[in-house]
């Protein structure tokens, strides 16, 4: 169950281990948490369940950012980062982070896109390159229970993925330092023909202790699954 007072402790720990680091370069934003009615509300208009777990993050930090670049023999690359939503964009395709998404060659994604509004709720998005666009997204669906699932390709594809709470997300991504590998095991091997949650899958995913020195030599590209104790797809 996550706390004011844990996820405080644990973002703070994580900036202050990343900036200790002097190959990378991190930029963070934190904005004040909302009020919890406006939350509640939110949820409750648009059909989402009153999850604590998600009502007590978006209470602690309404809108989340983290980018840490590690330099390489003079070049920079993704070491991880999150782009957390104010809860009120949710909903807004506006702020999904894909700018691309109604260009002509995004023309089908874009079909897909629009029968998911309203109906799935964008709320953290990364990308695995320095030039690259944000493509890779985590979101949850409107239903009884709050099950987050990793969607890529401009969210086009939704459903290739484990599912974990909101609560596990939230402690995955500030346990691998936002790592946009981390995320990707979720849909090693997933496909939608079956509803899979992560503990199930990838327990280690949801356990295993991460060193940030070992993590900055990871090739983000290659072999996340067993760095993160999941076996190869």
């Amino acid at each position: 169950m996550l706390t004011h007072e844990l996820l405080e402790s644990r973002w703070n720990r994580l900036i202050k281990e990343l900036s200790e680091q002097p190959e990378i370069t991190v930029e963070s934003e934190k904005q004040s948490g909302a009020p919890e009615s406006e939350v509640r509300a939110f949820l409750e208009e648009n059909g989402i369940p009153q999850d604590p777990d998600l009502v007590t993050f978006y209470t602690w930090a309404n809108g989340l950012k983290l980018s840490w670049l590690i330099d390489s023999d003079g070049a920079k690359r993704v070491g991880g980062n999150i782009e957390m939503s104010p809860i009120a964009d949710l909903n807004n395709p506006e702020a999904w982070y894909c700018p691309d998404f109604f260009e002509e060659e995004f023309e089908g994604y874009g079909e897909q896109f629009d029968q998911a509004i309203g109906h799935v709720f964008p709320f953290d998005f990364w990308r695995f390159n320095c030039d690259e666009s944000i493509e890779v997204a985590a979101l949850f669906k409107k239903g009884d229970t709050v099950n987050v699932f990793v969607s890529e390709d401009y969210m086009a594809c939704m459903t290739d993925t484990a599912l974990v709470s909101f609560g596990e997300y939230i402690e995955l991504i500030f346990r691998t330092y936002g790592s946009p590998a981390a995320r990707k095991v979720l849909q090693l091997g997933c496909s939608n023909d079956e509803a899979v949650r992560a503990s199930e899958r990838f327990p280690e995913l949801l356990t295993k202790e991460v060193r940030l020195p070992e993590l900055m030599q990871l090739d983000i590209y290659r072999h996340q699954g067993e760095f993160f104790g999941a076996p190869r797809a």
